[in-house]
Formats: C-alpha cells, structure tokens, sequence
C-alpha cells in the first residue's frame, strides 16, 4: 500500500480470520480510509456481536435505513468512536432484481422437475453445517433446537402428496456430517435435495419457505412466489421488522405457528404469483431506496470525502 497509494479501501468483512481485518489495519497505518460494505444479513442486526462492523472502518455502507437504525439502537454508550453508518442499498440484490427470471431458471426447473409436474416448494435453511450447530440452541430459536425444527416441518413433506420439496443444501467443503440431508432421504424419498445457488433455484419453485430471517430473506422477496418464513425474535428490532414482513409474505414468531403455517402452505397444489409485493421491508433491510442506484451511492459515499482530500491537497 506504501508502494501504490490508494485514496480509499473497500472491504466486504472484518471477522475474526479474515484477510480484511489485516487489510484495514495496514490502511489505517497508512492514513487510508477504510469502508465495509455490508456483505449479508438482514433486520435484527445488532451492534454488539458486529463489533469489528461498528468500529473497525471509517464508514459502513449499509442495506437500508432500518438496517442502519438497527446498528445505532443497539451501539452501547461505552463503545466510543464508531464507524459513519450509510445506508446505501445492496448492489447485489439490485442486481439480482433487474435479472429477475431467466430462461435459464425455466431450464433448471425443468430439470428440477425431472417430469415430475407436481409444485415445487423451496425450504432454505439457516447455513448451519456442524452436529453442534444443527443440535444447538442457536439462530434466535428459543426452546426446540434448529435440528428439532427442520425434523418436525420437513416431515410435513412426506404426507404432502401433491408437491414436491426442494431442500437447498447449504453444506461446506469440510462437512462430513450431512444429517439433515440425510434425515430428509430417509423421511421424505422423493424430495430434492440441491447444492444449486439459491439465487438460481428461487427462481424455479412455486412457493419457498425460510427459518431464518437473515440474507435469503430479501433474496427470496425479490420473486413473484408465496414466501414463509419463521422469525421468533422478539427485540424491538425485530418486531417492528416483523410488521414490514408481513406486508409482503407470512410471518410466524413460535414453532408451532411456524410448522401449521408450512402445512396449510403444502395442503395445497395452487401457487397463484404475488402480484405488487410490498416491498417495504425489502427496501429498508435489502435494496436501499429500491431504485436500483444503491452502487452508485455506494461510490458516492467513498469518492465525496477523496475528492475533498484532493481539493485541499491542490490548494496547499
């Protein structure tokens, strides 16, 4: 960096073992402002389990005003200095979004159906890949651990007889367990069971559900399907998240309420598209001012304060 100067460095993570925590730090040494752009998540971020987020860079260039608000609820007092919150937009989702759907995903529904005409109905899991994650008591699911859950709604699928699951596998390179997909082989036979990206096969189902609320959230609001997802957080984050969520899909806080919903929504063989989804949750946890502009005020953000520091440096 002292070789090449740079007026500014992006980065997409500061977490622990990441090459960008290294990166940021030789920038500060070299009075290079640093900005992370927010590279996942959705509503109910919290400041304190972001830390390297909060304080690391110099600006943090956010999803959306509910996501920046979210941060600045949540920064404890004792914090001191904190990176400039931004709330810009996702690129990816917009970009995701002028796509929309393909004639490639209409192949890769095909080939998902395999002559099969039944529905298909996408479930996309938290990214959980270990025993210890699939038993624990993680991703905000207070009482039954998150293998307990998928075990009591996947095996909603096996008297479904008139659609057919779609279990996206999020499974890593260095996993060997594999007990959810091999739990749903022996409990529901003809499901499938696909590694495709999700921001492909979204796009190939009549209707997706989702324990989590977190990046697939807005990448599955973005198509035209019925969509359900499990939120139990209970902060005042999460609640007024919730109500937003609502307005655009079905929304259950408790296990229960959860797995009833996923039966009602396989109980039947018609998926009519969403026409008009409300986008308000999209737009404050995902696309920014849902304009499609969210890298130009990316850029913005980090040219302004360059092009400042290059007029004063002219003048001296």
């Amino acid at each position: 960096m002292r070789k090449r100067p740079f007026d500014a460095v992006v980065l997409s993570d500061l977490g622990s073992g990441d090459f960008g925590s290294m990166v940021r730090q030789v920038a500060a040494g070299a009075g290079v402002p640093t900005y992370l752009y927010q590279h996942g998540g959705s509503a109910d971020l919290d400041a304190p389990s972001l830390l390297p987020w909060v304080r690391g860079p110099d600006g943090l260039l956010l999803y959306g005003t509910g996501t920046e608000a979210d941060l600045a609820a949540t920064v404890p007092p004792s914090i001191g200095r904190t990176a400039a919150f931004h709330a810009v937009g996702s690129a990816t989702l917009d970009e995701l979004d002028a796509k929309g759907r393909t004639p490639h995903h209409r192949r890769l529904r095909r080939t998902l159906q395999a002559k099969d005409s039944r529905p298909l109905v996408l479930y996309a899991p938290t990214h959980f890949a270990t025993y210890f994650r699939a038993v624990g008591q993680l991703a905000d699911h207070p009482v039954v651990p998150y293998f307990e859950l998928l075990q009591r709604v996947l095996s909603l699928f096996a008297e479904a007889d008139g659609v057919r699951l779609v279990f996206k596998d999020f499974s890593v390179a260095n996993d060997e367990t594999r007990v959810i997909s091999d739990f749903i082989r022996s409990t529901v036979p003809d499901a499938i069971i696909t590694t495709v990206s999700l921001r492909d096969v979204m796009w190939a189902v009549d209707a997706i559900v989702v324990d989590h609320v977190i990046t697939a959230a807005s990448e599955v609001l973005l198509t035209d399907v019925p969509c359900t997802f499990y939120m139990p957080s209970t902060t005042p984050q999460a609640t007024k998240a919730r109500c937003l969520l609502r307005a655009a899909s079905t929304v259950e806080e408790t296990e229960q309420g959860f797995v009833d919903a996923v039966r009602r929504l396989i109980s039947t063989t018609e998926f009519p598209p969403v026409l008009n989804r409300d986008r308000s949750f999209l737009s404050a946890y995902g696309t920014g001012r849902d304009d499609k502009l969210s890298a130009r005020r990316a850029a913005d953000v980090i040219i302004s304060p360059v092009s400042v520091q290059r007029r004063i440096d002219e003048t001296i």
